[in-house]
């Protein structure tokens, strides 16, 4: 009967607080908990909290884009402060919260009066008169140890931005000397982007025309496959892409009559163009450019017969294209 009044007692008397009950987190899933945020506080501090020296009352919530944003309130005896801290990370937010709170408490704490030393007990002993002065021996002078400085532990660096992107581009325009007179062209831009620079492959098909020599038709039109390296000029939502490179591709001409004969000829010709992206999203660029060739093999279209030889269509040594097109881009880096 002794032993159950005795555990009915000890049932009665209340735990202490902790520091646990002064410190209110909440955060969405997957982000670190209020016992990592007390861990972070007492591993700066160098000891545990106690009850009472940090009231605590913090929110964090998930945005757009996997920001998240700390609405943090905490008061440490006569400071109290309410902040706003936004990261990439809901743990840099964690160590961020900690540093501010393990700081508060300090600054608390060095700024807490000392104790007044207890009163000595009146003495019992009568007092000796004497003709000679009594000298005060001086009070032992006590330094305190100077605490060590508190160094803010780095917060993670967020995760750095990806250095190559990607782009695709459905692009068409008017194209001149390739073919006879003027014509069409569609064709496609697929690349890589960099911060300065871009790479792109263009195959492109130039629609046929029809030329007329010596009362005999030659209809052409032209397949290639162009590579081009870029500088990316500008900033912001205007890029003016300057490049260079090399076009191959085959040329495919056939001449009209009943003895009409068709043929395939190489083309090789050097590139240069200058171009304008306006990106209306961060995704989404209106691109449009002008391109001029060189040809260094060009294909030339000849009949021949007994004792004569017709030149029926070569096309011109430089062309000139001028061309539009909707870019669509991938992770792109600037």
């Amino acid at each position: 009967m002794l032993q159950f009044v005795l555990a009915w007692a000890l049932a009665q008397v209340p735990e202490p607080p902790t520091p646990v009950d002064d410190i209110r987190w909440a955060a969405p899933m997957g982000c670190p908990g209020r016992a990592e945020l007390i861990a972070g506080v007492e591993r700066r501090r160098g000891q545990a909290l106690v009850p009472g020296q940090v009231r605590v009352d913090a929110t964090v919530t998930a945005g757009p884009a996997r920001r998240f944003t700390l609405e943090l309130w905490f008061a440490a005896g006569a400071r109290e402060e309410r902040r706003t801290l936004t990261a990439d990370r809901c743990a840099a937010l964690v160590d961020a919260a900690a540093l501010l709170l393990a700081v508060a408490i300090d600054e608390m704490a060095a700024q807490a009066p000392e104790p007044a030393p207890p009163e000595p007990a009146p003495s019992e002993h009568v007092p000796i008169e004497a003709t000679v002065p009594l000298v005060e021996a001086p009070a032992p002078v006590v330094e305190e140890a100077a605490s060590p400085p508190i160094v803010p532990e780095r917060a993670p660096a967020t995760a750095p931005r990806s250095r190559v992107g990607g782009f695709v581009r459905p692009q068409g325009g008017l194209v001149l000397g390739a073919v006879p007179g003027a014509t069409g062209a569609v064709g496609l831009g697929l690349g890589v982007l960099w911060r300065r620079a871009r790479l792109e492959l263009q195959p492109m098909f130039v629609a046929p025309r029809t030329a007329v020599k010596e009362g005999r038709e030659v209809r052409a039109f032209l397949v290639a496959v162009a590579a081009l390296g870029c500088y990316r000029v500008g900033r912001g939502a205007l890029e003016v892409p300057l490049c260079g490179g090399l076009e191959g591709g085959v040329m495919h001409g056939a001449a009209s009559g009943p003895d009409g004969v068709s043929a395939v000829g190489g083309w090789f010709a050097a590139l240069a163009s200058a171009g304008a992206v306006w990106r209306v999203h961060p995704r989404v660029g209106l691109w449009t450019g002008v391109q001029g060739s060189a040809s260094v093999w060009r294909p030339s279209f000849v009949l021949r017969g007994p004792g004569q030889e017709v030149l029926l269509f070569a096309p011109e040594p430089v062309t000139l294209r001028v061309l539009g097109g909707l870019e669509l881009r991938f992770g792109d880096p600037r």
